[in-house]
């Protein structure tokens, strides 16, 4: 199945899940509730890079945590995701 998601909406999606795992999310956890695993890969990097996400290892298991700079962002995303649904709702009803 091709997904219609945006880069930016997947980024947040996988974010989304590291962020509502505590201690942190599995990557099982993570590839369970998004995609396929080669993508998954690509952003999981990309949130590292940009420190938006973070690996450890608690045990034997690497997990990933949304780092504060990742939390701030999955805020600001929301906040946008609102504003413009509203936006699309009010021009839909004019």
């Amino acid at each position: 199945m091709v997904s219609e998601r945006s880069s930016l909406e997947m980024i947040f999606s996988v974010l989304e899940i590291v962020g509502r795992h505590n201690p942190g999310a599995l990557k099982g956890h993570i590839f369970y509730n998004t995609f396929d695993r080669s993508l998954l890969d690509r952003y999981l990097r990309f949130l590292a890079e940009k420190w938006l996400a973070r690996t450890r290892k608690i045990g034997k298991n690497l997990v990933y945590d949304a780092t504060d700079r990742g939390k701030e962002f999955l805020g600001k995303y929301s906040d946008m995701k609102i504003i413009i649904e509203r936006r699309n709702l009010e021009a839909e009803t004019r």
